[in-house]
């Protein structure tokens, strides 16, 4: 299994369909935002690690079987290996009809929820890669690590300038909530070693929040991932730099083949 975490707008769309052009990987974007998890800690001490250990390995297990169009991500949806030529027509025609379907007023929440068929079993078939790409885990990195153990895990930072600005633009075209989710940030270790608590974050201006949030996310990711050999922190702005050698070395980390599909997908992202 393969773990892509960042915060949001920091790129992880763009490299997680990178992963998901892959023929041998099952693609999940999100889907701890379709499938929700209060009993495991949203931001997870170093010392509570152990304590959640097997409830995250659970919830893992629970994401992979969220498969609606949401989870799929966006498009292209590409050919699988796994898939015969029937198979990959009927999975294409079913997520574009609900993904066309969810856009009609009225009728977002009953198809939204419709699952896509994956055509797969990636319990018993070793040849499938599952992938699950997250934004609103940057505090449960060592979570997840040590409930799969055998998991890659991919960490992607992009510059604090660059992620507020695509924060606040989104926020703009009401793209993104007009509120900073800010539970429990103040309270964390990165928070209080630079004396800040969660009473004078919360009353903070807009954009001192949001540099706050990337501080202590980002730090929190990169902290735990340390500690992992199955984990590794790479720039944003790297893979924007040289895409196709950046995206090599990370399907190397991963054990991935290098894939023609992906170099075509990888190049046609690039080319507008």
């Amino acid at each position: 299994m393969i773990f892509i975490f960042g915060a949001p707008r920091s790129g992880t769309s763009w490299l997680g369909k990178i992963f998901d052009s892959h023929p041998d990987t099952l693609y999940r974007a999100e889907p701890d935002k379709e499938l929700r998890n209060t009993d495991i800690p949203f931001l997870c001490s170093d010392q509570d690690i152990p304590v959640f250990q097997e409830a995250t390995a659970r919830y893992t297990e629970e994401l992979m079987d969220v498969h609606n169009s949401n989870a799929l991500g966006s498009p292209p949806f590409l050919r699988k290996a796994y898939h015969s030529d029937i198979q990959n027509a009927v999975r294409k025609t079913t997520i574009y009809t609900v993904k066309s379907l969810g856009r009609i007023k009225g009728l977002s929440g009953p198809f939204g929820n419709i699952n896509v068929p994956d055509f797969a079993d990636y319990n018993g078939n070793t040849g499938i890669v599952p992938v699950i790409k997250s934004v609103g885990s940057m505090g449960r990195v060592g979570l997840y690590l040590a409930g799969v153990p055998d998991a890659k895990a991919i960490i992607i930072v992009r510059h604090p300038c660059g992620h507020i600005a695509s924060v606040i633009s989104g926020r703009r075209t009401r793209n993104l909530p007009l509120s900073v989710a800010l539970g429990g940030i103040g309270e964390t270790k990165p928070a209080k070693d630079r004396g800040m608590d969660q009473k004078t974050l919360e009353n903070l201006p807009l954009l001192d929040q949001l540099a706050w949030r990337w501080l202590v996310l980002n730090e929190m990711a990169i902290h735990q991932a340390a500690a992992s050999e199955n984990a590794l922190v790479m720039k944003y702005e790297d893979l924007c730099a040289e895409p196709e050698p950046v995206a090599r070395r990370l399907f190397e980390f991963s054990k991935l083949s290098w894939a023609q599909q992906t170099e075509n997908f990888v190049a046609e992202s690039t080319a507008s």
